[in-house]
């Protein structure tokens, strides 16, 4: 087994400038990646999931002019089991090295960022083996104020980041981890208000064999209120997510990773949170949909509370112009948690910001929730903060949903189970001290979990998308960029 190689690119990531750099990561020697246009992974082949990284300063030092104790602490977790957390742990590597098992868990934790891939066999039936890992950043003050997670992911070959913005006061850099034993060439394709935007060189990256590649858009993208991206390969897969930092002047306004999407006619966005009392306005969330097709698309959208899905005000009827992006707030949402329905027309990708503000002229910090798929088990990495699992029924019917919370050194807490009503949202809530959770229901449901923590002047806010085994299943769409 090779271990972690050391920087290919010795280039420093910086504010303004364009660019990339790239990571070598080390995995368990096996076949390269199939590039066929679909398939299912065997129970033969491994399981994998890529990390690739914490969050990385890309504006230089000296934008915050008053003094203040930025209190920057990094973690990562990685994790395997199997489903029903019944029997010995599995055996589970990241970059070459075994992972320890913890009862039925293998379960590492570190103080470092974690860039490199955790890869575990089947053992005969892949949708028992759950994997879930990531890195945090946590920060209490200075311009990298807030909360964010890098999850680990399985490689795909077509994904959507919705999210972000371009401009002064935002820095943007894709991280794309290609866990293959060849190079893997990735199209970025960028979308904005009125259309696409120019990426230059940039729309076509060649991301070398087990490595991280992070691809700034810094001085690339214009400017523009809202983007999204969509990353797609013609051969080989990578694993993709984008970090986003935004200052306002010299006040810290969010820090993120913007996680991939499904994308279809046909959308559920879970864990949508929306407060109450004098900041509501200030924190109301945006829903963000983006049309990349030619004709214009059609969009009807639902909000699902913890009784039933119901009509969004204002949300019918929208017209999606081709190729373009677009943005409603969702202020009049009840305080709570909810999950967003969307149909459409056509295909589309959507998102949604949270934000968290104390006041007007106090930082902010923001987090973007994405569609997610049908799953009926799954975990998710979440940190020491105070966590929710939200999860509402994507068939007909009620879904009993049952979570054992994971302690920071591995043990397993008590269960929480809950039966959500058909087409509404629940949320469990974690117990003080887990930084993991796996989930499993009786039904299909999509599932996310949302984490607050305090920090200097308020709360910050973090929506993390668990691991699903369906998403060893690789589809390559026919791309229409």
């Amino acid at each position: 087994m090779n271990r972690m190689q050391r920087l290919i690119s010795g280039v420093a990531v910086l504010a303004a400038a364009a660019g990339s750099c790239v990571l070598a990561l080390a995995l368990p020697h096996s076949e390269p990646i199939s590039v066929a246009a679909e398939r299912v992974v065997s129970s033969s082949e491994p399981i994998t999931i890529v990390c690739s990284g914490g969050l990385s300063r890309t504006f230089e030092n000296g934008l915050d002019v008053t003094e203040v104790t930025e209190d920057v602490r990094v973690e990562s977790w990685v994790l395997g089991t199997k489903d029903g957390l019944e029997g010995a742990a599995p055996t589970v590597t990241f970059s070459g090295s075994g992972v320890a098992a913890v009862g039925p868990l293998a379960f590492e934790a570190s103080s470092e960022a974690r860039e490199g891939a955790a890869t575990t066999q089947a053992d005969g039936n892949p949708e028992q083996i759950l994997l879930a890992g990531g890195t945090l950043h946590v920060a209490s003050d200075g311009d990298l104020r807030g909360t964010a997670m890098n999850p680990c992911q399985s490689a795909s070959m077509d994904q959507w980041l919705v999210g972000s913005q371009s401009g002064v006061g935002t820095s943007n850099e894709i991280l794309l981890a290609n866990p293959g034993l060849t190079p893997v060439t990735v199209r970025l394709a960028a979308y904005g208000s009125v259309g696409r935007l120019d990426l230059g060189s940039s729309s076509r990256v060649t991301v070398d064999a087990q490595t991280v590649q992070r691809v700034s858009l810094d001085g690339i993208v214009e400017s523009d209120s809202r983007i999204a991206v969509h990353v797609t390969t013609d051969a080989g897969a990578v694993a993709a997510s984008m970090q986003e930092i935004t200052l306002d002047g010299a006040r810290a306004a969010g820090v993120s990773f913007v996680t991939p999407g499904q994308s279809g006619t046909d959308l559920i966005i879970p864990g949508i949170n929306a407060t109450e009392g004098q900041t509501a306005n200030l924190e109301a969330p945006t829903l963000r949909i983006v049309n990349p097709g030619t004709q214009a698309a059609t969009v009807d959208v639902y909000t699902r509370d913890d009784d039933e899905e119901e009509e969004l005000a204002g949300g019918q009827g929208l017209t999606v112009a081709p190729g373009t992006v677009l943005d409603l707030s969702l202020a009049g949402l009840s305080p709570g948690f909810h999950s967003l329905r969307l149909r459409s027309s056509s295909e589309i990708a959507a998102g949604v910001e949270l934000h968290r503000q104390s006041g007007d002229t106090a930082p902010r910090d923001i987090a973007w929730a994405t569609a997610r798929p049908a799953q009926e088990t799954g975990a998710v990495v979440t940190g020491p903060l105070h966590g929710a699992l939200v999860v509402t029924p994507t068939t007909a019917g009620e879904a009993m949903v049952t979570a054992t919370p994971i302690a920071a050194d591995g043990s397993l807490l008590d269960e929480i189970t809950v039966t959500v009503p058909e087409a509404s949202t629940a949320s469990l809530s974690l117990p003080e001290g887990a930084v993991a959770v796996v989930f499993r229901a009786d039904a299909p449901i999509a599932a996310a979990a949302v984490t607050q923590s305090a920090v200097t002047d308020g709360n910050a806010i973090d929506w993390v998308a668990p691991f699903a085994p369906d998403s060893q299943v690789m589809t390559r769409r026919v791309a229409v960029d």
